[in-house]
C-alpha cells in the first residue's frame, strides 16, 4: 500500500472503532433496565461491553511495563492516557456511573452485583493515574443534574458491607467459623473507584464525595467509607 492508502486504512479503522465503540456504550445505556426476548442474556451482554472498555484501557497499560526506556515508557503512556480519554470521550465513565446507579439494592429490581463490579472495574481503568480529564468529566456528569440515584446506591453498597462485618464479628464471639460472603471483595471496588475520584488531590471531586449541593439529599460517602 501507499503512503496515502495506509493513512486512509487508518483512519478508516479508527472509524469503525468508534461506531463499534458507540454502538456498544449505547446498547448498555438503552437496555440497562429493560428486558429483551431475543434470546441472549442482556445483563451478560452489558457486562461484556464494560469488561471489553476495560480491557481496551488496560491493553495500553500494560504495554509501559515492557518499555526499556524512560522516552519509550513516555511515549507509551501517553498512548494509555489518550485510550482513557478516548473511551472517555465516548461516555464510558458517564455509562459507569448509570450502571452503579440502577445497582441500588433498595430498588424492587436492582441490577445483579456482577454487572455493578464490571462497572466499577471500568471506571477505575478510565480514572487509573489520576486522569485529570476524565475526572472532568465524571464530575460534569454528577453535577450537570441530579445525581442522587448514584450517591444512594454507592451508600447502600457500603452498608451492606458495614452491616456483614457487624454479623461477621458477632458470629466469631460466639466461636462460629464465618466464610466471607463476598461483600468485601465488592466494597473494596466500590471504595477504590471513589478514591480514584480524587486522584491526584483533585479538590472539586473531594468535595463532591462529601456534598452534593444539587441533589435532594446530601450523602458523605466518604463518612460511609469511613464507618
Amino acid at each position: 500500500l501507499s503512503p496515502a492508502e495506509r493513512a486512509a486504512e487508518a483512519r478508516a479503522t479508527m472509524i469503525e472503532l468508534e461506531w463499534l465503540t458507540k454502538r456498544m456504550i449505547d446498547h448498555v445505556a438503552v437496555n440497562l433496565s429493560k428486558d429483551i426476548d431475543s434470546g441472549y442474556d442482556t445483563m451478560d451482554v452489558n457486562k461484556t461491553v464494560l469488561d471489553t472498555i476495560r480491557m481496551m484501557v488496560e491493553y495500553e497499560n500494560a504495554k509501559i511495563g515492557k518499555c526499556k526506556t524512560q522516552d519509550e515508557i513516555d511515549a507509551q503512556t501517553e498512548v494509555y492516557v489518550d485510550k482513557q480519554n478516548e473511551m472517555a470521550g465516548y461516555q464510558a465513565i458517564e455509562l459507569c456511573i448509570d450502571v452503579v446507579s440502577v445497582g441500588n439494592p433498595t430498588l424492587p429490581a436492582p441490577a445483579p452485583l456482577v454487572l455493578i463490579e464490571a462497572a466499577l472495574k471500568c471506571g477505575q481503568s478510565l480514572l487509573a493515574g489520576g486522569n485529570a480529564t476524565v475526572q472532568k468529566g465524571l464530575a460534569k456528569k454528577l453535577t450537570s443534574k441530579p445525581s442522587d440515584a448514584f450517591y444512594l446506591a454507592a451508600r447502600e453498597y457500603l452498608r451492606g458491607r458495614e452491616h456483614s462485618l457487624v454479623h461477621e464479628r458477632e458470629m466469631r464471639k460466639k466461636g462460629t467459623i464465618v466464610d466471607e460472603d463476598g461483600t468485601q471483595a465488592f466494597s473494596n471496588h466500590v471504595i477504590e473507584f471513589l478514591r480514584l475520584w480524587c486522584e491526584g488531590h483533585n479538590l472539586e471531586m473531594q468535595d463532591l464525595l462529601r456534598v452534593q449541593e444539587d441533589n435532594k439529599k446530601e450523602i458523605n460517602l466518604i463518612d460511609q467509607v469511613c464507618s
